[in-house]
């Protein structure tokens, strides 16, 4: 048995002009030099739940930015899941299972506890998936996927994070840099049906991975006295493009598809560059490395829901007929490449079925 999407929606944020967040740190001890790598990184603006330039948190404590970000992570999520459940037509309390991802908005309950507001039963098993990052995205959907092929059951996976809460204090190195450039806050909830229900949607056909462990300190996000920080090392893009046609090969070779049978790609935009390699790896078509550098650049890298973003913007703009494949790809620590075949089903001409408005 199979499961199926048969629902996207997202949330974020208002948006922050980048070139204002590049003001906000000129003054810092090294600020010149950050404030290019923020004109440098394509992104008009980002979503934050935290904006810096009203209220500057730098020198926040831990335990503060950790209550923070669960508080804005909550509001965003519970947005995103019940557009999701709208969307899907799915009454709250048919919920088997309630999943959450989540690296920068984590504890116990934590955002699982948003059950009881959406109308999700007590009865309803509860999943919390995280510290992965962004290639968290990838593992909580095959998890789930799992989960409503096993029980037959409808499950709700909601992927969100709130970098904004953990925003670094100076001086900042490049890699410090770079992660205050990119990172941003958005959530992204998605229903998840057996495919015997035979509700319109995209299948979950088949997933593969691949971790380069002799990399892992290459990208990590851990919490330290300052909140969740990471490394992203520069040759983290180099990396990614040298590593993801293996899980990606393997997937498609395990159903007889080729690249060309594969019509649209959902790639996580991890940042510029690592998306122009992913693309020259994977010989992408123009309107998916579109699509990705769009999300990237008016979104910024919101960790686990960005891919959802991608995805989400593919199925409004050129949404999958029936039995056409599309591929999600997602990178994240470890050094982690996942990616999840796709299969359009069920989809009447003209009707839009599976996305929401952001």
């Amino acid at each position: 048995m199979e499961a199926r999407i048969t629902a996207i929606a997202t949330a974020a944020p208002k948006p922050v002009s980048i070139s204002l967040l590049a003001r906000l740190v000129s003054d810092d001890v090294g600020g010149d030099f950050i404030a290019k790598i923020f004109e440098g990184s394509k992104i008009d603006e980002k979503s934050l739940a935290v904006n810096p330039i009203v209220e500057d948190i730098r020198h926040w404590p831990v335990g503060v930015r950790m209550e923070r970000a669960l508080q804005e992570a909550h509001i965003i999520g519970r947005e995103a899941v019940s557009k999701a459940l709208k969307i899907s037509a799915l009454p709250p309390e048919d919920v088997g299972l309630f999943a959450v991802c989540s690296t920068t908005a984590v504890g116990a309950p934590g955002l699982t506890s948003l059950a009881p507001e959406l109308g999700i039963s007590c009865s309803a098993h509860r999943l919390a998936i995280g510290p992965m990052g962004c290639a968290g995205a990838g593992a909580a959907l095959d998890a789930c996927a799992a989960w409503v092929s096993a029980h037959g059951r409808p499950a709700v996976l909601l992927c969100v994070d709130v970098f904004s809460a953990h925003v670094q204090p100076g001086p900042y190195s490049r890699e410090a840099g770079v992660l205050f450039a990119i990172t941003a806050d958005a959530a992204a909830a998605l229903t998840i049906f057996p495919s015997s229900t035979a509700r319109q949607g995209m299948d979950i056909v088949d997933s593969e991975s691949l971790t380069s462990t002799k990399h892992a300190d290459y990208m990590t996000l851990n919490v330290h006295d300052s909140g969740v920080t990471g490394r992203l090392d520069a040759a983290v893009p180099s990396l990614v493009g040298a590593s993801v046609k293996t899980p990606v090969s393997a997937l498609l070779q395990r159903h007889d598809l080729s690249y060309d049978d594969i019509s649209w790609w959902a790639v996580h935009p991890g940042g510029r560059k690592i998306v122009e390699q992913a693309s020259a790896a994977l010989r992408l078509p123009q309107a998916s490395v579109e699509a990705a550098l769009d999300v990237h650049r008016v979104h910024g890298n919101a960790g686990a829901p960005t891919v959802y973003l991608v995805l989400e913007k593919l199925m409004r703009e050129c949404a999958l007929r029936p039995g056409e494949h599309a591929v999600l790809v997602t990178f994240g620590p470890g050094v982690t490449v996942c990616a999840v075949l796709l299969r359009g089903a069920g989809q009447e001409e003209g009707k839009e079925y599976i996305h929401g408005n952001s």
